[in-house]
Parts: C-alpha cells; structure tokens; sequence
C-alpha cells in the first residue's frame, strides 16, 4: 500500500494507482505493485503479557532504525507500512517495555517450586522421578543448563531450587539480569527444529545478524516467533515446540487474510487441584496471623507468596508445621513473603500441614481485612508434576 498525506490529514491507498497534488507528498511506495500485508507474529503463553514487549525493526548492514512497535495482546503487529521492501534485509529485535518492577514479577511468577521439582526429577534428584524422562522438549534442556555444559546435572538442579528458595539468582549468576538474556524470543521454524543432539553436541542453530528478507509477492507473510524463559523447566511462561511453522525464517500464505489470533501452545503440566485454607486473623496482642493449611495427601512440595501492607505491617517469623522430612523455606523482603515447603524423597507433605506468616502491627488495628493479598502460589505432586492450587 501506499499513503498520500496532506497537512494534517493522509489516506492511505491499499490498491490500485496512487495520485497527489503537488502540495502533498506520497510515503511508504513500495517497489513492487503487491496487494498483502507484513505481520508480526510473536507466540506468548497466556501467562506472559505480549503488550509490555516492544519490536525494534532496523534495516540494512548499517541496522538503520526504521520503527519500534509495541505487540498487542495476541502478541501481534502491522509492520506492513515498515517492512515493505524485497529487496532490503531486515532485521528485529525484541526489547522490554514493562518496568523493573515488572520485569522482576515475571521472573518471580516463571520460576517457581514446581519448576525445581521437574528439574530434581531429570537428574533424579526426587526419587519418584526416572532420570532423563522428565523433560519433553530439547528447549527445556537449554533453558535449565545453567553453565552451559550440555548436560542437566545435579548442579543445574541444586541451582534452580537455591533460586526459588531465594539463597541465588539464576539470572545474575550465570547471564545477565535483563529481558534480553533472560527471554528468548527465536524464529518459529529454527525454535521448531531444535533437537536434542543440537543442545547435547553443543550445536545450536546460530542466529547470526538476524537479517531476512520478504517476498511481496506471494499472499501475505507471517513473521512468526516463539519464546521460552531461562530457568522455566515446566514451560509455564514459554511455547512448546512443534513443527508446524514452514522452514524458513519467513513465509507466505497465498490469498490469506489478516491474521487471525490462535489459542496459543503451552506446556502443561498440570495433573490435579489441590485444595488449601488461607485464613487471616488479628489476635488479641495485636499480632496478625495468615495460616494457610494444605488439604491434600499427594503433594510434595507447594510455594507461596504473600504481599503484604508494609505501612501498618512488619513481617515477625514464618511457624511450619510440615512433618521432619519436609525442608521449609521463607524469606520476607520489601512488602512480599516467599515460603513454601519440599518433600525431596518425593513422599507426600502431611495432609493438614500448616505454615504461619506472623507480623506484628505497626499501628493500633482493628481488622486483619485488605492487609496481606496472595501474589502467586505453585504445588507439585509426588510424581513431580505441577499442580494447581485452590485456596479457599
């Protein structure tokens, strides 16, 4: 297509010839006579937001800027008016445009106990897991080899359960903490052909500049992604593999119209609901007292984490009462509680099992109402495969 603008007004002319007086100007001429679109299609699972990613679209071999697009919901964008030219190489890159803050959210809610549990399981580290058959997809491997060595070992394990139990950070230990080390955003058809030997014999596809090219010609083109988080064992906040995207970085769809939003893959792992209490009191000296009690006789290991109102609040101690076989966790840092418990032998936690958040007031209270919230909660079963939590 092609855009006529007049001071203030444009028009653009999707079809057909293109005519302006000349006090107006036409823009975005492509060289060839074509009647399709350019898409961006970046496939995010349904728990990362598309909208806080920006795509940096550079041209060229000196990367010249042409435009930043930020993705809508379905992970989607017209860069048609930006990419309309067969014979320039193209280039995208993908940028963070959340804040800190929630940049730091999304890692928290990616990497979780169910996430170390299936990784104890690949190395058999959790006994009712078989060593090596807990992961389904090669892109799991890369996101859990934290030093790089081609192989999941005990280390990789141990190092992504001191990550959820806050004693390390998988991010600042072994790559950079930024979006673009942390969160891969791969072209479909070579995130799609990734196999197990490319990661085990150390050959992973070389993405080189990331240049490419459109053809104009042929119906409209699709530039697809998918993407995976570093340390996301379960795949919670990433897209599965499949082979469903063509063999090429780019492809077209003959006489296709405009893209059409898809239910997006995700990995699931899920198996059951387990039911819990969380039941929040102030007590007679003042203290207020959030217990949550798990009702479940198949769980081995659960995480939760609980903001609260630091204004009127301050976080005293963490009480479990898990059984002797059960390592429990908590740390409280800024307006936010990490706790959560693991049976590594794989046996079930007690049903009836408690662990206590106590804090003490900060002012006179009269109700322990609207002080704490549940910011995200995550289970895993004894077989090693997540489960979701139900509070009640």
């Amino acid at each position: 297509m092609a855009k006529v603008t007049d001071n203030p007004n444009s028009y653009d002319f999707p079809i057909g010839k293109v005519r302006g007086h000349e006090v107006q100007f036409i823009s975005n001429v492509p060289l060839e006579d074509f009647d399709n679109n350019v898409y961006l299609k970046a496939e995010f699972s349904s728990n990362v937001d598309p909208t806080k990613v920006k795509a940096n679209i550079t041209k060229g071999s000196n990367f010249e800027t042409v435009a930043t697009v930020t993705l809508d919901a379905n992970g989607e964008a017209n860069v048609t008016e930006y990419i309309n030219n067969s014979s320039i190489t193209y280039q995208i890159n993908f940028e963070w445009g959340g804040s800190d803050e929630e940049w730091q959210t999304l890692k928290d809610n990616a990497i979780t106990i169910s996430d170390a549990v299936l990784t104890l399981k690949e190395t058999g580290g959790f006994v009712h897991g078989q060593t090596g058959n807990a992961y389904q997809y090669p892109i799991q491997y890369i996101a859990t080899d934290f030093n790089v060595d081609s192989n999941i070992d005990d280390q990789d394990s141990f190092d992504l359960l001191a990550h959820v139990l806050d004693v390390a950070d998988v991010f600042v230990k072994y790559i950079e903490d930024t979006f673009s080390s942390g969160f891969a955003i791969v072209p479909s058809a070579i995130y799609n052909a990734i196999t197990l030997s490319n990661w085990s014999d150390n050959d992973l596809p070389d993405l080189g500049d990331g240049n490419f090219t459109v053809d104009l010609t042929n119906g409209d083109v699709i530039l697809a992604y998918k993407t995976a988080m570093w340390g996301d064992a379960n795949l919670s906040h990433g897209t599965v593999q499949d082979n469903s995207s063509g063999s090429g970085q780019t492809f077209s769809i003959a006489n296709s119209s405009s893209i059409q939003s898809k239910s997006v893959s995700r990995y699931t792992l899920a198996d059951s609901t387990v039911d819990g209490t969380l039941i929040s009191e102030l007590k007679d000296n003042g203290e207020v007292h959030v217990e949550f009690e798990i009702q479940s006789d198949d769980t081995a290991a659960l995480q939760l984490k609980v903001s609260y109102d630091t204004s009127r609040l301050q976080f005293k101690e963490i009480v479990f009462y898990t059984g002797n076989n059960t390592t429990n966790f908590g740390n409280a840092e800024y307006s936010s509680v990490n706790m959560g418990s693991l049976n590594q032998s794989g046996d079930a936690l007690p049903s009836g099992s408690t662990m206590k958040i106590i804090f003490e007031p900060l002012e006179t209270l009269t109700s322990a109402a609207g002080l704490v919230s549940i910011t995200n909660t995550d289970a895993a079963s004894t077989e090693g495969l997540q489960q979701i939590l139900n509070l009640q």
